[in-house]
């Protein structure tokens, strides 16, 4: 495993290398622009859980809450024969409690020619994780995402991973692939992040095929995930779809996990009514029942009750093409074995069985 591990590493490598001489040959100096761009968004949150490790007979929180808030310079250099240098540095601007680094999200520099690919290297989401869009249609991170139940949120596979290097293809007929390496730990011996989709983009029609892997981050274990996505947009608003399988491997065998989620879009008054349907199945593998993995404050729990659903509907208005306001309510029911939780801003910790809901009320500014 080692040695296929090291092969998939060094085939990565090289065609990094490849995409970097292709493009250097015939690069002149050139003007370089850079755009300063960000999200301001925060919300007044209400959350209930009907338990809790904090309260077993149930608690209830407001607040306000940010969702996501982001600032980033991002720039694109000319360099001829079609070879673009461009580079993004990103980061958190916490609204509710001023924390945040300048580079802690999306942050990369890299080369880029139609005819020969992307290729890109810093810290930032895994392939996996950057087709969330087809079926995440409420903007932020908030109680209204379905990160947690869908991939068991950041310390899952809705992964930002660092030391990672990605090389996307040119498009051809709509088709295009990305693959992508990383390492949370850069000695010889640590970790590694393997991940790579295949994408269809035809006007309203896009669609997503996606592997990942990841070896040591829970050491001397591994885990993957295979998913598909889909999404339509009919002009009026657009619906998509998701499916994936979570494997973990534990001491006893493997704990199997699947999640379908059903999203849309719908224009009206001003703005959108949106809505998302998800399902958790029950957790499954050739581990006996009652095995486990924790994730962060998440178990898969192998047997039956093991599963949750979700449900978010909201509706957004827009103030012009930079502001909006809306209204979002979640709610998530976990069976008797499972502990979900919101996707962001949730309880520290949830009990098995527990019921959450939240509504919010929220403002978006995009500059």
């Amino acid at each position: 495993m080692r040695n296929g591990m090291k092969k998939n590493t060094l085939q990565l490598n090289t065609i990094a290398t490849a995409v970097l001489l292709a493009v250097a040959p015939g690069c002149v100096l050139a003007e370089s622009s850079v755009v300063v761009y960000g999200r301001i968004h925060a919300g007044l949150d209400h959350i209930e859980s009907s338990t809790s490790a904090a309260s077993p007979n149930g608690e209830s929180v407001s607040r306000v809450s940010d969702n996501s808030s982001k600032i980033g310079f991002r720039g694109r250099e000319d360099l001829g024969n079609g070879n673009t240098a461009f580079f993004q540095i990103e980061g958190n601007a916490k609204l509710d409690d001023g924390t945040g680094a300048i580079n802690s999200k999306d942050t990369f520099v890299g080369l880029e020619n139609p005819a020969v690919g992307r290729i890109a290297l810093g810290r930032f989401a895994t392939p996996i994780r950057q087709i969330n869009g087809y079926t995440n249609r409420f903007v932020g991170e908030g109680i209204q995402d379905d990160a947690n139940i869908s991939q068991l949120g950041g310390e899952g596979f809705n992964r930002r991973s660092s030391n990672a290097v990605s090389y996307r293809t040119p498009v051809l007929h709509g088709f295009s692939a990305t693959i992508y390496r990383a390492s949370e730990n850069e000695a010889s011996n640590g970790d590694r992040i393997y991940s790579g989709i295949v994408q269809y983009v035809n006007g309203p029609i896009k669609g997503a095929v996606g592997y990942e892997k990841h070896k040591d981050l829970r050491p001397g274990f591994s885990e993957k995930m295979y998913r598909a996505v889909g999404n339509y947009n009919f002009g009026g608003g657009d619906v998509g779809v998701a499916w994936n399988r979570m494997v973990y491997d534990v001491a006893s065998g493997d704990l199997q996990r699947d999640y379908f989620t059903i999203t849309g879009a719908y224009k009206a008054g001003g703005g959108s009514f949106i809505g998302r349907f998800g399902i958790a199945g029950d957790v499954s593998g050739s581990a006996p029942d009652g095995a486990s993995v924790t994730i962060k404050t998440t178990s898969l729990v192998r047997g039956d009750d093991s599963g949750a659903k979700q449900a978010t509907l909201g509706y957004e208005y827009y103030l012009s093409k930079r502001s909006t306001v809306y209204a979002y309510y979640t709610q998530t029911n976990n069976d008797k074995r499972a502990n979900y939780t919101f996707g962001g801003n949730g309880f520290a910790s949830v009990k098995q069985g527990a019921k959450l809901s939240g509504v919010m009320l929220g403002v978006i500014h995009l500059f």
